[in-house]
């Protein structure tokens, strides 16, 4: 497989993970959310299924994103805690379209945090530092974003003591070795991201984008075969799911394993049926990326009138116009 192509690869996947994940059963979650809040007397508690609600829906409804973050801010009243998690979420409302807000966002978020003595504390800190690291990413550069994770966010995860969040950054760590082709060390942290998750998480979304960032590992290497155990895996996960985002990242997954097989064919169904999920839920990038590996397709298989009317298309959706370093 090009390098380029895995080089898109790492820049979509760490795009998303940037951005929190949410339960595979996304309906199931965002039910029990309203429920929170019709039922819950408590407006601290309210709040907080405000900010998971903003948090999903800021790629899909920026305007319902933002009303519900500030729905949630007015509930918060005077609580620290509260003024602190909306900085956070004000961050990840942000971190699509303005870095610097973000950025300045989560430093506002660390700095409250300190200042509150309690182990939620310490879940929010390892969150606030490693989106504060992918803000900066392309500032800094990814040296700056590794180092960002092994010395504030993974330190607060381990001290915080969940086996999720902790398996989470440990993957999105491999995934970032990965891009630098630091490939042993990716695969030693993907292999404790794995045997963190399948114990304490069989069923969550941490252990799906676990099996994908391990799969990717491979794919990288040319090694499509050995990663299709793990790419298996989460197509299983996830196949209860067929109204769930993350089905883009699945197949995009799928798209990388057909194409390094030399499976044109069958890399241009999973395209389509990724660029339907890209499509559905706004994920400009992801399309990007779909329609680079379709482009691509065309061209080796000497379809030139399609290569041309698929080029026209992206200029009429203007999709090329996002930034692929966003």
């Amino acid at each position: 497989m090009k390098r380029l192509s895995c080089i898109v690869f790492i820049l979509v996947h760490l795009t998303l993970q940037a951005q929190g994940l949410f339960p595979l059963n996304e309906k199931k979650y965002i039910d029990s959310l309203r429920h929170s809040i019709s039922n819950n007397a408590s407006s601290v508690a309210k709040a907080d299924s405000y900010f998971l609600l903003s948090n999903f829906y800021k790629s899909t409804d920026t305007v319902m994103s933002k009303k519900y973050l500030e729905i949630g801010k007015k509930l918060g009243g005077k609580d620290s805690f509260t003024a602190a998690q909306y900085y956070y979420y004000e961050g990840q409302y942000y971190q699509d379209f303005n870095k610097e807000k973000a950025a300045s966002a989560y430093q506002k978020a660390i700095e409250a945090l300190s200042k509150i003595k309690n182990k939620k504390s310490d879940f929010y800190v390892a969150l606030c530092w490693y989106s504060y690291g992918v803000a900066q990413k392309n500032k800094e550069g990814y040296p700056f974003l590794i180092r960002t994770m092994l010395e504030k966010s993974i330190p607060a995860a381990e001290k915080y003591g969940d086996s999720k969040i902790l398996g989470f950054l440990y993957t999105q760590l491999a995934l970032m070795l990965t891009y630098n082709a630091e490939f042993e060390k990716a695969h030693a942290y993907n292999e404790k991201a794995l045997a963190i998750l399948e114990k304490e998480a069989p069923h969550s979304a941490e252990l799906f984008y676990a099996y994908l960032n391990t799969n990717s590992n491979y794919c990288y290497q040319a090694k499509c075969s050995l990663g299709k155990q793990f790419l298996d895996k989460a197509g299983k996960m996830v196949s209860p799911y067929p109204d769930s985002s993350s089905n883009t990242f699945y197949y995009y997954n799928r798209t990388l394993y057909f194409i390094g097989q030399q499976l044109h064919n069958e890399a241009l169904q999973a395209i389509e049926k990724g660029l339907f999920y890209a499509k559905q839920y706004n994920q400009k990038l992801q399309m990007q990326m779909f329609y680079f590996h379709k482009y691509d397709i065309f061209k080796k298989l000497k379809r030139y009138t399609e290569a041309k009317n698929l080029l026209e298309e992206i200029l009429r959706e203007k999709t090329l116009g996002q930034d692929l370093k966003q």
